[in-house]
């Protein structure tokens, strides 16, 4: 992609970016729910996407009632759905962390025969409208809508539960699970819908990422 286009920052974006490792260039931009069943998602395309909503409910709660007697009580559908990423359940949260070099690494240590790549999108600047999943945080958006009614694609700022959330920087995005984000460009949302305003992508070239590393650490 064009590095010319990060200095024309749209209307209403900040300047930041967030970014994202994938350890296969191939892969889809989507979350690890709506992956296929082959791949560690739940959709099997023989069951089509309403059986993957169902099963996607079901495993939040049965995550929240086996965790209970770790946390001493019920967790809340955030606070699970954050958990439940950190611990490979299957969701409809994205990864993204404000470091690239983070970034850049999940793209370059596993896999070594494919190229990786690494994203980056860059958020709206009306705050407003982003998901905070402390409720009443956000003065102009005190209810927090419950994770799997979200629509369009939001940025969330998660309770940091895990201690790899802090350490990398993280934040997620929310999006229905089945839909590849580099393919929603010229899709119509409404304006609270809406949090993502330009991706990129660049691509790591297998034989380089053993290099990559090497100076990573």
């Amino acid at each position: 992609h064009d590095l010319g286009k990060l200095q024309n920052v749209p209307t209403g974006a900040t300047s930041a970016l967030w970014f994202r490792g994938q350890a296969r260039a191939a892969w889809e931009l989507k979350p690890s729910v709506g992956r296929d069943v082959d791949e560690g998602g739940l959709y099997d395309a023989n069951e089509g996407p309403e059986r993957l909503y169902k099963d996607e409910g079901y495993l939040l709660q049965r995550f929240k009632r086996d965790g209970y007697p770790f946390v001493q009580r019920v967790l809340s559908e955030w606070e699970a759905m954050t958990l439940g990423q950190h611990h490979r359940l299957p969701t409809r949260l994205l990864d993204w962390t404000s470091n690239p070099l983070v970034a850049l690494f999940f793209a370059a240590e596993t896999l070594w025969k494919d190229d990786g790549a690494v994203y980056a999108y860059r958020p709206r600047n009306n705050w407003r409208y982003h998901i905070s999943t402390f409720r009443g945080e956000n003065p102009a958006k005190r209810k927090v809508p419950e994770p799997l009614k979200v629509k369009g694609i939001k940025v969330v700022f998660p309770i940091l539960l895990a201690d790899r959330l802090i350490v990398q920087s993280g934040g997620f995005t929310i999006q229905d699970p089945l839909t590849d984000l580099m393919t929603r460009d010229g899709e119509e949302f409404d304006e609270a819908d809406l949090d993502v305003l330009e991706i990129y992508k660049w691509t790591l070239r297998a034989e380089f990422k053993l290099r990559v590393l090497d100076e990573l650490h």
